[in-house]
């Protein structure tokens, strides 16, 4: 499964599921590198950064907003 650090709190990350409603609480630091927005998958009960989505994510995002400012 993987997760959207949504945002960061008193040292825990807070973070969304992509897929469902789940959402999980992990110890900002276990995992000091991540940070919102970031993607994180789960694999033996262990979470880990998910580099390529992160970025694929920011990519759309960027180009997203790329769009909405250019039609004005």
């Amino acid at each position: 499964m993987r997760f959207a650090v949504d945002r960061i709190e008193e040292g825990l990350m807070i973070c969304e599921a992509l897929e469902g409603d789940d959402v999980i609480r992990l110890e900002k630091g276990r995992y000091p590198d991540i940070k919102e927005g970031d993607i994180l998958y789960e694999k033996d009960g262990e979470y880990f950064f998910d580099e390529e989505e992160t970025a694929e994510r920011k990519k759309n995002m960027r180009e997203r907003l790329n769009r909405l400012f250019k039609k004005k």
